[in-house]
């Protein structure tokens, strides 16, 4: 009987450490409109092609355009589903990323958007739109840090 409150109290232990972590969903590395496709004679290997840097100013554009076919995908996800557009995600801290740029700290895996959240009523709706869209906003491409630092308020 001792058991149950230890069991009780590492679950809350580990619930809090996941909150004040800000752990983020994995979301898998699938091939992607605003990535360059692999070929072996100009990336080597598929590890080196995950972790290749993309320069900062094709990365601030490739945002601009995603944000553009983003809200055209939203559209589709509301005429799928009747769940409002503004409704579908919020803002704030990313929950879901593909990878780690595995550089160092010169480095980071930055989002080509920034999504807080998804509505789990599309979860519950449709499980592969869910999917998707998690995946969608979980993009990221290397870039030097200072291409990745938010200073807005």
């Amino acid at each position: 009987m001792a058991s149950f409150p230890l069991l009780i109290g590492i679950t809350v232990l580990c619930v809090a450490t996941t909150i004040v972590s800000g752990a983020r969903g994995k979301t898998p590395v699938v091939p992607d409109v605003a990535s360059t496709s692999f070929t072996e004679s100009e990336h080597c290997s598929k590890d080196q092609y995950r972790i290749r840097v993309r320069d900062p100013n094709r990365h601030i554009s490739t945002r601009l355009l995603r944000y553009f076919t983003f809200g055209g995908i939203l559209q589709g996800i509301h005429e799928e589903t009747q769940i409002p557009r503004a409704e579908l995600v919020l803002g704030g801290a990313s929950q879901y990323q593909d990878q780690s740029s595995q550089l160092g700290p010169k480095y980071h895996a930055a989002h080509v958007i920034r999504v807080g959240s998804i509505d789990k009523r599309l979860k519950q709706k449709n499980k592969d739109l869910f999917k998707a869209l998690t995946n969608y906003v979980g993009h990221t491409q290397n870039v030097i840090s200072l291409a990745n630092v938010w200073h807005g308020c």
